[in-house]
């Protein structure tokens, strides 16, 4: 779109401006992840439209006490296997949940890849991420949607889905999610151990 823009000779508006570039900066993770010379050229156009005080606003906003709540599921739920942590964190109390979690247990030392999940009106909810070279966040998330599943993303971030028809019945998909995660991210036969 920004090339679109600029090919036009087109301003964009503050709003405009600050949307997109939250955007690209979001994707990228500030061009520290997959960014094209395309994306560090919109990112350094946009940058003296954007509404600073707004972006930060967007990217720290006040939290409901849900998420909390959330994270706590995920933390006590986690399991270590080698350099691979999984969290089944139960009912969500958002469909973010998933998403936040992982964010913060692939950043433990020692880790390489993450998968939390939960279930969320009708599905068991999934995010992915993996710092390994050669093993794809989008490649582990379709492995682990399996066949009944939808999964999709990046090299490092990647998140699905699978429908399921209670939460016992998402209980086992969790389970099944699980696995199939471990094997393709090569966790091996070790037994997990309690994160916390």
């Amino acid at each position: 779109a920004v090339e679109l823009l600029a090919a036009a000779r087109l301003k964009p508006g503050t709003r405009l401006a600050t949307a997109l570039f939250y955007g690209i900066k979001t994707d990228t993770q500030a061009l520290g992840r997959e960014a094209a010379a395309a994306d560090e050229a919109a990112y350094r156009l946009l940058f003296p439209s954007v509404d600073h005080r707004a972006l930060a606003h967007i990217e720290n906003p006040r939290l409901p006490h849900y998420t909390y709540r959330m994270l706590n599921a995920a933390l006590d739920g986690a399991r270590r296997y080698g350099k691979v942590l999984v969290s089944a964190m139960g009912r969500l109390q958002g469909r973010e949940g998933p998403a936040s979690a992982v964010d913060l247990l692939v950043r433990l030392q020692g880790t390489d890849c993450a998968l939390a999940h939960g279930y969320w009106e009708g599905r068991q909810i999934f995010s992915v991420r993996s710092l390994r070279r050669g093993c794809e966040a989008w490649k582990l998330a379709r492995r682990a949607a399996g066949a009944g599943g939808s999964a999709g993303g990046h090299r490092l971030s990647a998140g699905g889905s699978l429908p399921v028809s209670s939460l016992k019945a998402a209980k086992r998909a969790g389970h099944q999610l699980e696995r199939r995660f471990l094997v393709a991210a090569r966790a091996g036969k070790k037994r997990g151990s309690s994160l916390v």
